[in-house]
């Protein structure tokens, strides 16, 4: 896929008059990211609202992206979905702008900036919290051998079967060297 020309949506009209409110519906394609790869368009809505200070930003998005299986690495396409709620502040004038908005916060990762959205990275950043902690290529996915490292999907290794130690069965040792060391005191 080539390069993506980020999508901003104009909500300096909405930003200046309070009440005033906006929506929108998107299909959008998204960059390739450290993270993931997106398979087709992001879907969904938002809808924004002006509050005076702050504007309410509210929707949904899904999608489907491809990202690396947690056990063997090789390419997963997972369903992504979610809420997108976000506070910018306003461009309304007069009134106090509140200090603890991303915008306001961090100004370099917020997606909106003088009345401008940029909705491909807003839509970026939620696809990316909106990953699963370990995505799977298939539910029964055997994963890497983890003497030689072959894929176990693909092949078997020769390896042989060894046992593996568990996590914590260095505290075991500790307490048996401990013990040790109790007893010749």
């Amino acid at each position: 896929m080539g390069p993506v020309e980020p999508v901003k949506i104009d909500l300096r009209e909405v930003a200046r008059v309070p009440g005033a409110r906006a929506t929108h519906e998107f299909a959008e394609s998204l960059p390739e990211d450290e993270q993931f790869q997106a398979t087709g368009p992001v879907r969904g809505s938002l809808a924004v609202s002006n509050a005076g200070g702050v504007l309410l930003l509210t929707g949904d998005f899904r999608g489907r992206v491809r990202v690396p299986c947690a056990r063997c690495l090789e390419p997963a396409e997972v369903d992504v979905s979610g809420a997108l709620q976000e506070e910018f502040r306003s461009l309304t004038p007069g009134v106090e702008k509140p200090a603890d908005t991303i915008d306001a916060q961090e100004p370099a990762e917020a997606a909106y900036s003088e009345g401008l959205l940029d909705l491909t990275e807003l839509l970026r950043q939620q696809v990316a919290l909106g990953l699963p902690i370990q995505p799977l290529c298939t539910a029964d996915c055997r994963g890497l051998c983890p003497n030689c490292g072959k894929n176990l999907n693909r092949e078997q290794c020769s390896c042989a079967a060894e046992a593996l130690e568990s996590p914590v069965g260095w505290r075991a040792e500790l307490a048996k060297l401990a013990q040790k060391q109790r007893g010749a005191a």
